[in-house]
């Protein structure tokens, strides 16, 4: 089935604070939000009293329910704020909505209350909304639009998962801000995560325009350059930045996009003078850790990332990595090692699930699976990647019946979890229950019938499994009106377009998918059209060029046998 995102990319090219910044993460027990309960209404305190001790028990969906009958018996602020946190972390986001919703009747200034429902509003795929939240906040700032206002709501949209969807919500905002060099900046910075390297090379160009000398817009300006397909473009604006301004960050921001180009000697070469300078930088060693971690230089990486330990910067990061190259060597004692001493940072859920996976590889996957479930209890704010991955590490263990009871019990604590109802929809269309994969993935867009990522996976589904190849051209054709720069999307539109016997125009959308992302699953086919129309020999060098970087990519093997042999 069709991943619903296609990940490029080594090193960091997102922001340098988000590259290099460490995201606070608490282990051990769940701390609770303090609430003032004195205003609440005596119906609703039974409701509260049961929560709160479903809580404490790890009953998270229970907890949820009775706070969402408390918010509704309520008209305290208070209790509000709480249903709406409780809701909305364990996927409750119908009711997490509606109390959001009176929570900001009640307290028309409560900024916290407009940060839910942007980020409700986007899981619901209803962009205008989100945007109208979104003005309402700018205008509460002082003065209105100021440029704290602009990063905090970046801030915001930058931790949602529907990443088109927030990049759309600011473009509706940008429109009426044109003057404002953060307002372009921040749709820059949102159109680069969601992959429309076109829209962040126009948004930054006009930041830059307005303020010539932030140097935040050049930077950003220089990333969407590169990610655009403009190289020399791109690293010329850094360079020019880095001559008339050599400091740290700038020289370090240019060595990460000189690394991502494949410039890797001279991506060194300036990240060791920086060190000859000053050998305890640590964002300079966590740079030239990752580059050489990057490039298969195991010994020089483990070097870098002991000496960012020594500095006392980023220890989890450092632990996360040192447990990378000996999970790498097969040194699978080492990496748990290391693994269990990340104990925060946004690497401690990857550290969970790369543990459960070296027990796997030591021969006790079951381990693996029970780690993965006490996490989640440990970590409820992260419990769904955690229990997709103990469902996903079931099915690769070959017991897809444990692994669909796995995702049945998950989605009953997280009903409404995309993350969750994808994993089940991809494993009913593995086990040949397409009717059931469609079904979830209808359910999903009926849900969110804006939302492009749910519209691309019912299309290719349709497209792929079955002969109803006008009703996915339909689902693909949206999905790609609301995110055109999508290569994930284009790959569908071209796939779609040759089962409709439409060549011409299948080439083009599936070449352009290519350029921008060469995954497997788009080589394939690729190739598989160009093999159609004739064109054997490049078919050929496109999947022989992908193998090499994937050896054992599955969908160019299964199509090069199918057709090659």
């Amino acid at each position: 089935m069709k991943k619903a995102f296609l990940i490029a990319f080594g090193i960091c090219l997102g922001s340098l604070a988000a590259c290099v910044g460490e995201r606070d993460a608490r282990v051990g027990d769940f701390e609770r939000a303090e609430m003032e309960v004195a205003g609440a209404a005596p119906e609703a305190d039974f409701h509260i009293l049961i929560a709160e001790f479903a809580l404490q028990r790890g009953e998270y969906a229970a907890a949820a329910e009775e706070y969402a009958e408390a918010a509704r018996l309520s008209s305290d602020p208070g209790l509000l704020r709480r249903a709406t946190e409780v809701n909305f972390q364990y996927g409750r986001l119908a009711d997490a909505l509606a109390s959001a919703e009176r929570w900001l009747q009640l307290e028309p200034d409560a900024q916290e209350a407009r940060n839910y429902l942007v980020r409700l509003h986007l899981r619901a795929g209803d962009v205008g909304s989100a945007a109208e939240q979104l003005e309402h906040l700018l205008d509460a700032s002082e003065p209105p639009a100021s440029e704290d206002a602009f990063m905090r709501a970046l801030a915001l949209l930058s931790d949602v998962q529907e990443r088109s969807l927030a990049t759309r919500a600011m473009r509706k905002v940008v429109g009426k801000h044109r003057a404002s060099a953060e307002a372009h900046y921040a749709l820059a910075s949102l159109a680069l995560r969601s992959g429309d390297p076109a829209l962040a090379t126009e948004s930054a160009r006009q930041a830059r325009n307005i303020r010539p000398e932030w140097t935040d817009a050049r930077l950003i300006l220089a990333r969407a350059l590169v990610l655009d397909g403009q190289v020399d473009a791109g690293l010329a604006e850094a360079r020019a930045l880095v001559e008339n301004k050599p400091e740290p960050g700038e020289r370090l921001e240019y060595a990460l996009l000189l690394g991502s180009t494949g410039r890797t000697d001279e991506a060194r070469e300036l990240l060791n003078e920086m060190l000859t300078a000053d050998p305890r930088n640590a964002e300079a060693l966590r740079v030239l850790g990752l580059l050489e971690l990057e490039t298969g230089n195991l010994d020089a990486a483990e070097t870098r990332f002991n000496a960012l330990l020594v500095s006392g910067r980023y220890p989890y990061e450092a632990f996360y990595y040192l447990g990378a190259i000996a999970e790498n060597r097969e040194e699978f004692e080492r990496a748990l090692q290391f693994y269990a001493r990340v104990r925060a940072s946004q690497y401690v859920v990857d550290a969970q699930i790369r543990t459960s996976r070296v027990l796997l590889a030591l021969g006790n996957g079951q381990a693996g699976v029970d780690h993965l479930a006490e996490m989640a209890e440990v970590l409820p704010e992260q419990a769904v990647e955690l229990l997709a991955a103990r469902g996903q590490l079931l099915e690769e263990m070959g017991d897809t019946d444990a692994a669909l009871e796995a995702y049945n019990e998950s989605l009953r604590t997280h009903p409404e979890n995309d993350t969750l109802l994808y994993a089940r929809a991809f494993l009913f269309e593995r086990l040949d229950r397409v009717d059931d994969a469609i079904a979830e993935l209808r359910r999903i867009v009926d849900d969110r019938p804006d939302d492009p990522t749910a519209l691309n996976a019912l299309g290719y589904t349709l497209a792929d499994r079955t002969g109803r190849h006008r009703e996915a051209h339909r689902y693909i054709k949206k999905a790609l009106e609301l995110d055109p720069g999508n290569a994930a999307i284009l790959d569908s539109m071209g796939w779609v377009l040759y089962k409709r016997r439409r060549n011409a125009a299948a080439l083009e959308h599936l070449e352009r998918a290519y350029a921008l992302a060469p995954d497997p699953e788009i080589a394939a086919h690729l190739g598989e059209v160009l093999w159609a129309t004739g064109d054997e020999a490049r078919a050929q060098h496109i999947w022989q060029e992908t193998l090499e970087a994937h050896p054992e990519a599955p969908a160019v093997v299964e199509v090069m046998e199918r057709l090659a042999s």
